[in-house]
C-alpha cells in the first residue's frame, strides 16, 4: 500500500478488531532520518490500536500447514509443506531461501520476513 495510507489503514484495522498486520511498505527507516520520524509514527499509531505489526520494508509472511495455506508475501516461490520454519530480516535472502527449499522439493511449516523489524522481532517469534 502508499506510505500516506498506512497509519488509516492501521486504524480502520483496529476498528475491524484486527489484531496484527503485515506491512510491506518500504521508505521508512532504511530511507533516512524522514523516514525514521514516519515509521516510529507508524509503530506509535499501531500500539496505540493494539496491533502487532510485522515490518515494514518486508516480503510478507507465510503458514505452509495443510488447514492453513497463507501465502501473504510477494515470493514467486511456494515450498511445499514440511517441517522446516525460517525468518529473515533480509527480503532477498527470504526468496532465495524460499527457492531452494522450493528447488529441492523441502517443505517449509511458516516464513516470517522482519524487514525493519519495527515491532516483531526474531525474539518474539522465538518466543512463540
Amino acid at each position: 500500500m502508499p506510505r500516506p495510507a498506512v497509519i488509516e489503514t492501521l486504524r480502520a484495522c483496529s476498528r475491524a478488531r484486527i489484531g496484527a498486520a503485515v506491512l510491506i511498505t518500504a521508505g521508512y527507516r532504511e530511507a533516512g532520518p524522514e523516514g525514521r520520524a514516519l515509521e516510529d509514527d507508524v509503530l506509535q499509531v499501531a500500539r496505540a490500536c493494539g496491533i502487532r505489526l510485522v515490518g515494514p520494508n518486508c516480503m510478507g509472511i507465510m503458514n505452509m500447514a495443510d488447514d492453513v495455506r497463507l501465502q501473504a508475501s510477494f515470493s514467486a516461490s511456494l515450498p511445499a509443506t514440511g517441517p522446516i520454519a525460517f525468518a529473515s530480516q533480509s527480503g532477498a535472502v527470504g526468496e532465495a531461501m524460499l527457492a531452494l527449499l522450493h528447488e529441492r522439493g523441502l517443505g517449509l511449516s511458516m516464513f516470517v520476513s522482519l524487514g525493519n523489524k519495527a515491532d516483531v522481532s526474531s525474539n518474539d517469534l522465538l518466543a512463540e
